[in-house]
């Protein structure tokens, strides 16, 4: 007896830090009831090199599924990460587009497909880059907030994702109240439980308005998942096939959910520990000759802090200039090199390639622009 299967969809996981394209730093893996639903539809979740593919058992004809689903199906997959350290560094993990929301910790990294743009060609792929959610919780919780100011009674509401109202809070007959629910403050602010238990896995919004319900006071995006809620993940991935979207079982669908590098000003710090040059007669420069090594360099220009003084600070006592990059340079898995530093009387080349800062290291920001500082020891 001969089994067939056909892939369902393809899940590329792709990271422009890597010279490749193809993202190390994390990996997804199908959440309880997608596993569930995978075993239900005679379904396989394979991981690739590249990510992973779904495939769904069929008849002989190598087409019809074996077991088909109906109705709207929904896949939900953990981003659990590989190496948190460097997806954290070199990452960027904030959201961009409506409201350009900035990545903070406990933050989860949201993606889903959008069925109207659904592509069954490999080589030009649903792109899907993230939205940040707030938390993840688990279906039963109690929200405990804050609203400057104090402003006496306000308005909950929960919405689901077409921004429509959902119970979440019971009366003591098990009865749903109807939303907006009034909540007031007590000693230690406004806590409200709630309970989403009737209510599918999947991603929410609470809304806290005033009592007219023209002002938003205070809004939070959140996933409820009871299981996913005790993982330790940095993501989660949604795969929609709505009932009317009929390509559940025609070809196979291409996603790619696409990371991107960080980026930062760089900020030399040329420690003059052998004090062979006497600064205040003679200065440094550092020039990038633009001999680039591939996408993503561009050739940037390095200003001294303090062009009109001998050193711009001391380090251990010694003195050091500090030289900062016109632009944000990506952070790239191949280092940049012919950064030169130069004696600037003679334009003499005394290094030839200054290193590029650790991929590890902490960035600090400057008015709002991140920084990343090298210390260089001449």
């Amino acid at each position: 007896m001969n089994i067939f299967f056909k892939r369902l969809f393809n899940l590329t996981i792709c990271h422009d830090y890597f010279t490749d394209g193809l993202d190390r730093f994390v990996f997804p893996a199908p959440a309880a009831g997608t596993a569930a639903l995978l075993k239900n539809g005679n379904m396989l979740f394979k991981k690739l090199p590249n990510g992973i593919t779904v495939l769904y058992r069929t008849t002989d004809d190598e087409n019809t599924p074996f077991v088909p689903l109906s109705g709207k199906v929904h896949f939900v997959f953990a981003i659990k990460p590989v190496n948190t350290a460097g997806m954290l560094s070199v990452t960027d993990m904030d959201e961009h587009g409506n409201g350009n929301k900035k990545y903070t910790s406990g933050n989860i990294l949201y993606f889903s497909n959008n069925p109207a743009n659904a592509s069954s060609d490999p080589s030009n792929p649903e792109v899907i880059t993230h939205k940040l959610l707030d938390a993840v919780r688990p279906k039963k919780f109690r929200y405990s907030f804050s609203i400057p100011g104090n402003p006496g009674p306000v308005l909950m509401q929960i919405l689901d994702t077409s921004d429509t109202p959902v119970p979440f809070t019971f009366d003591t007959n098990g009865l749903p109240i109807p939303s907006p629910v009034t909540v007031t403050a007590g000693k230690n602010g406004y806590s409200v439980p709630v309970d989403l238990t009737n209510l599918p896995p999947g991603k929410y919004s609470i809304k806290i308005t005033g009592t007219t319900g023209n002002e938003t006071l205070k809004k939070e995006d959140f996933y409820a998942d009871n299981n996913l809620s005790e993982q330790n993940i940095i993501g989660i991935a949604d795969i929609f096939y709505p009932q009317s979207s009929g390509n559940l079982y025609g070809e196979t669908e291409e996603y790619k959910l696409q990371f991107k590098r960080n980026k930062s000003k760089w900020k030399y710090i040329i420690v003059n520990k052998s004090g062979n040059i006497d600064f205040d007669h003679e200065s440094l420069s550092i020039k990038d000759t633009g001999i680039l090594n591939g996408s993503p360099y561009e050739t940037n220009t390095f200003e001294r802090l303090n062009p009109g003084t001998p050193f711009d600070l001391t380090v251990h006592n010694k003195p050091a200039l500090v030289f900062i990059s016109d632009k944000e340079i990506p952070f790239y898995e191949k280092p940049k090199t012919n950064i030169q530093l130069r004696i600037k009387s003679n334009n003499q080349e005394i290094v030839h390639d200054l290193p590029n800062p650790s991929h590890s290291g902490i960035r600090k920001f400057t008015g709002g622009v991140p920084v990343s500082e090298i210390y260089f020891f001449i």
